[in-house]
């Protein structure tokens, strides 16, 4: 199987599934459907999209995503052992830095809220994951704050989960 059936494989299995998601949303009572039915029509959209720029011959956009080893595992290299086995600890280095980071977020969600968690967490994955200038980072941080706070606080009217410290102080 080549590399680009593969990709189209499991984008035709993903827009299946958000197209199978936005069928069953429309079951549901108005508030209920609010959320999966945009979310599946807008990702059915964006994996289309995908599915056209993947199988158009003059397009030299990079997904950076090879479905293909999701689907069917990392390929081995054909380099002697030791490769091989370097790539293996490198790659659980990275999954267990992963699992950190998502562990640290949601600690931070228990101690201090979501809210400032989020911002505590975007603020940290600009300037140390992706090497962002501070300025830049708090600019990312807040904006993605504000956003949410706007949507989901004002538009939506949810309230957050505060933290373990707004019972303490």
């Amino acid at each position: 199987m080549t590399k680009k059936t593969a990709n189209n494989i499991v984008a035709v299995a993903f827009l299946l599934f958000f197209i199978a998601v936005a069928i069953l949303s429309t079951g549901f009572g108005p508030r209920a459907r609010l959320v999966p039915l945009p979310v599946a029509i807008g990702s059915a959209v964006l994996i289309s999209f995908q599915l056209y720029l993947q199988n158009t011959k003059n397009t030299k956009i990079n997904l950076a995503i090879d479905a293909g080893e999701l689907l069917f595992g990392a390929k081995e290299s054909k380099d002697s052992s030791g490769k091989k086995k370097e790539k293996k600890e490198n790659l659980l280095k990275k999954e267990l830095v992963s699992i950190g980071i998502v562990v640290s977020f949601l600690a931070l969600i228990l101690v201090i809220g979501i809210e400032p968690a989020i911002l505590v967490f975007v603020v940290g994955y600009f300037r140390f994951i992706n090497k962002a200038k501070w300025w830049k980072s708090f600019v990312f941080g807040i904006g993605t704050l504000l956003f949410i706070h706007l949507l989901f606080v004002q538009f939506l009217n949810v309230h957050f989960y505060k933290g373990i410290l707004e019972y303490i102080l």
